[in-house]
């Protein structure tokens, strides 16, 4: 990693005031000014160099599982072949003591006319006519997803104890785009997709099996009699009554529906006028909604030996690690700002010919290789000084981190001024210089006209980036940094 350029120029600050007294000379009221600059000799000195940054591929077994983006599907990436099924699993939230219906408004002996779950799709990868088999499973209430605790995307929940063994188990044969309708109404912009789940059978009180109901909707209702406090608020809806549910993919190929909300519907008759009322129960990031990913690690284990260049592959799989020549940035600059560190990130077109190709990430996040587990488990956003946020530019065909020099010199503090201390730090902190890119969503809100970054969450959506770099090429990536120091 050789510095490739680099030459100096100087400012007099003195003489940036020159055409300042020239104009004001003759004006009594800047005797003060003049006489306040005119011993200022202070020079500014700006040099800039260029650095060579390595990178290879690395895998990611699994993410963060919680997401603003959560999908249900099977498919193919075109470009490795590689598959990739996910799976939901999800729980529903109840209003801190926003009891549904007041109890003297209901017969004591209610049963629910239905019951079911929805899951709204507001987009889609792939083909929506495609056929697709999906089975929603009831989760175990006596091992229940807890708030607080951190899952990931490799979760399992069959083979960890979180679905109730005989508990529901509903089948469902579907396309996002419903075949029975029109090809008109599907185009319309309005047009409704969805997937839905009827839970109409006899159910099982999974506490009491003595206690069998007409459907499930019968059984919450029950619940709701029996104690309101069952549905004080989501802790007791969740540990009481409903755990949530699964939702796995049996078959079908070519097709990921990304879900925007969920709804545990009840329909009843209301009082005694006999009139059919729906209560809707929702599925809210204020508790648990989870993304399983289920990939093919032989083909990923495969890309991940391509030493001509980098991957990005999301959701899971692939990451891209850079190491950054902190050392040779900063010895001989300890007096110096860093006034700008550039990188850019350039991408390779895939070279498929293919209208179902996965899109580039649009955002990626840079940040220490150590930190990636508990940047997300604390929901921390990009602070441009230890972690950063690049948008996908088309003009560019790439990714620029306009300025890491915060990061190079905070990893530059770390090492100790002794050679032999240095050696040892690095020895037991093999990763020191070293920052992962993942692909993220990052949200935004809006203060005073002014965009805010105010999340950053793992992506699980289908993208993929192929970046220039990897070990066989190590001239393709560069750092460009602009230094400047004053002097007297």
């Amino acid at each position: 990693m050789k510095k490739k350029g680099f030459f100096h120029f100087q400012i007099t600050l003195s003489s940036l005031f020159a055409a300042l007294l020239l104009t004001t000379a003759c004006d009594d009221t800047t005797d003060t000014l003049g006489s306040s600059i005119t011993n200022i000799e202070d020079v500014m000195t700006v040099s800039d160099a260029v650095y060579k940054v390595t990178s290879k591929s690395v895998r990611v077994d699994s993410i963060i599982a919680r997401s603003s983006t959560r999908a249900l599907g099977i498919v193919k990436d075109p470009e490795t072949g590689t598959y990739i099924q996910s799976n939901l699993l999800t729980q529903f939230h109840v209003i801190e003591d926003n009891y549904f219906y007041p109890l003297d408004s209901l017969p004591m002996k209610t049963e629910a006319l239905s019951c079911g779950v929805t899951f709204n799709c507001n987009s889609f990868y792939g083909d929506s006519l495609q056929t697709m088999k999906a089975t929603l499973y009831e989760m175990n209430i006596n091992k229940t997803l807890e708030e607080g605790k951190t899952y990931y995307s490799n979760i399992d929940p069959i083979k960890n104890g979180y679905i109730r063994t005989d508990g529901i188990k509903v089948s469902k044969v579907f396309s996002i785009a419903d075949c029975d309708d029109s090809d008109s109404t599907r185009q319309e912009n309005g047009y409704n997709k969805f997937i839905y789940f009827d839970l109409n059978d006899k159910y099982t009180d999974p506490k009491d099996p003595s206690k069998t109901y007409s459907n499930y909707g019968t059984y919450l209702l029950t619940k709701y009699f029996e104690d309101p406090d069952n549905f004080k608020n989501s802790y007791n809806f969740i540990h009481r009554v409903c755990p949530g549910f699964y939702i796995k993919m049996d078959n079908g190929l070519g097709c990921m529906a990304y879900i925007n909300s969920a709804q545990l519907s009840i329909t009843f008759q209301h009082g005694y006028n006999k009139v059919a009322r729906v209560f809707p129960i929702y599925a809210t990031d204020e508790v648990k909604q989870l993304t399983e990913v289920i990939t093919d690690t032989v083909t990923t284990k495969e890309l991940i030996k391509d030493d001509r260049c980098t991957y990005i592959k999301s959701p899971t799989g692939i990451a891209t690690l850079l190491t950054l020549p902190v050392e040779e940035i900063c010895e001989g600059h300890e007096n110096d700002s860093i006034n700008s560190a550039k990188v850019t990130m350039r991408c390779y077109n895939d070279g498929v010919d293919n209208k179902y190709t996965f899109q580039k990430p649009s955002t990626l996040l840079m940040l220490e290789q150590d930190s990636l587990t508990s940047f997300f488990t604390s929901g921390k956003i990009a602070d441009n000084r230890k972690s950063y946020v690049a948008s996908y530019s088309s003009t560019a065909n790439g990714y620029t981190f306009n300025n890491i020099g915060q990061l190079v010199k905070n990893l530059y503090r770390h090492l100790p001024a002794d050679a032999a201390e240095r050696e040892e730090y690095k020895r037991k902190h093999p990763n020191w210089d070293k920052v992962l890119l993942v692909p993220v969503t990052a949200n935004y809100t809006t203060y005073n006209s002014t965009s805010i970054l105010s999340s950053v969450t793992p992506d699980t959506s289908l993208s993929t980036a192929r970046l220039a770099g990897g070990p066989s090429n190590p001239d393709a990536i560069e750092i460009s940094v602009v230094y400047s120091r004053y002097t007297r």
